[in-house]
């Protein structure tokens, strides 16, 4: 029979030392990351503090002579921006081995111990890179490409290193538009696929005049920021070798919000949309995600990424932030289209002297909320689950996700109904991609394909 040794969520995946004596994990206790050293015979264990910026460590790799330990510095698990450190544990010295742009994971050693792999989409394409590391623990040189263009999504070496078992594939979605039938829900008998790649969108904005659309989507490896006029030529808005992402349009059409990583956080940028350069808006602690403009365009509201969520506002030309919602675990937020509200989804609980409005049928996490643009108590709209809020262009009507479909709100009677019914396709909805130009709704529907292979791994 198996023992069990007492891990729970506040652990993440164990990794056995080379003589197979001893487990190391990362735990997390109070913000802060170590990690944990089980010797498993006898349940004696130490910790050591995992240095990094974020909140997730990440494949945990033992070097063989257990010297040092290689891991991923990450916001979360689905991370698209992530740092490789090696952690030295006779005295707690970390080194980083890449800039923390791009992603990287999947960290693993050579048999020697001088030689660091991992994955990384650093040149776009995810592939197999390596680092020369010293005896003492510190990256060597720069990192060295191994394949290109294979599209690797997860690697791992055999015991002996002398095998790297990989799967190649990729996250595939493409946009499609439904139109809002008043009389019943659409479904894909219904629908107008506009994008036709392989590769990934996550997001969608629609432009004011209803013409264009913003997409962001890694059509080639990084996630960047691409115009689409409906019925057109898709045309690539930014390049740069950091991911873009969750682009808005301005009111006036003639700029666009996004967050990046640019400056080594997730921050909220804005350019124009045809020549000029962009320009960072916030600088914060917390890293700063989903952009939405305000109808005159003079402030962009968002939410912090970081434990615990909440709204903030900018304005267009800089300065100072303002919060607008506190420890609700707030996020995506949109304004109302007359600019007297903050719409957005949150985790916060239900509390008795919040006013409702629609049916009452018992909270669940992830309903969408409001607040008064210029702070106050907020008020929850749904019941039942929602996510990622959008209003009509008239602002009557919120539409949102919940389960495998799109709903909308009447704001005025409080009625709810679902505006899609999509079944019978393969796949499902893809990334955080909704908008809407009150005739038509406007996703992403995806799938992943991938497969299994062997590289024998020959040493030079």
């Amino acid at each position: 029979m198996g023992s069990r040794l007492g891990l729970d969520e506040g652990f993440g995946q164990a990794q056995w030392s080379s003589d197979g004596r001893r487990l190391a994990y990362a735990a997390y206790e109070n913000e802060l990351a170590y990690l944990e050293i089980l010797t498993v015979e006898s349940g004696e264990s130490s910790r050591v503090v995992l240095p990094g910026e974020k909140q997730a460590r990440l494949s945990l790799s033992w070097s063989p002579d257990e010297r040092f330990l290689a891991y991923a510095d990450a916001a979360n698990e689905s991370s698209q921006a992530t740092q490789i450190r090696i952690l030295r544990l006779d005295d707690g010295v970390s080194f980083t081995a890449t800039n923390g742009l791009s992603e990287a994971w999947s960290v693993g050693w050579g048999n020697e111990g001088r030689s660091l792999y991992f994955l990384s989409n650093h040149e776009g394409s995810k592939d197999l890179w390596s680092q020369p590391v010293s005896r003492e623990g510190k990256p060597e040189g720069n990192p060295k490409r191994l394949t290109t263009g294979l599209g690797i999504r997860k690697a791992a070496f055999s015991a002996d290193r002398t095998k790297l078992v990989y799967s190649r594939g990729q996250r595939v979605a493409n946009v499609f538009r439904v139109p809002l039938l008043p009389e019943r829900s659409a479904t894909w008998e219904d629908a107008e696929q506009l994008t036709f790649d392989a590769a990934h969108v996550e997001f969608i904005d629609i432009s004011p005049d209803g013409t264009k659309l913003l997409l962001q989507s890694d059509r080639r490896g990084n996630p960047d920021i691409w115009l689409l006029p409906i019925g057109g030529v898709m045309q690539q808005i930014t390049t740069d070798p950091s991911p873009d992402w969750a682009p808005r349009w301005s009111p006036d059409g003639r700029n666009i919000a996004f967050y990046a990583y640019r400056s080594g956080n997730r921050e909220i940028w804005v350019r124009p949309l045809g020549k000029g350069a962009a320009r960072q808006l916030t600088r914060s602690e917390k890293e700063s995600v989903f952009p939405a403009w305000s109808p005159d365009g003079h402030e962009i509201v968002f939410s912090t990424n970081e434990i615990p969520y909440s709204i903030w506002a900018v304005s267009v030309d800089g300065g100072e932030l303002r919060q607008v919602t506190t420890n609700g675990f707030d996020i995506v937020p949109v304004y109302s289209p007359d600019g007297k509200w903050i719409v957005f989804s949150s985790l916060r609980a239900t509390m008795s002297s919040q006013s409702v409005i629609g049916e009452t049928r018992g909270a669940q996490p992830q309903d969408l909320w409001r607040v008064p643009v210029d702070g106050g108590e907020p008020e929850q709209i749904t019941r039942a689950g929602a996510w990622k809020p959008e209003f009509s262009p008239d602002g009557k009507h919120l539409f949102y996700r919940r389960g495998s479909d799109f709903w909308s709100f009447d704001l005025a009677t409080g009625v709810e109904r679902t505006v899609t019914k999509l079944v019978g396709r393969r796949g499902n909805r893809a990334g955080n991609c909704i908008a809407t130009d009150g005739q038509y709704l406007y996703f992403a529907w995806g799938e992943s394909t991938g497969d299994l292979w062997i590289m024998d791994v020959v040493k030079e």
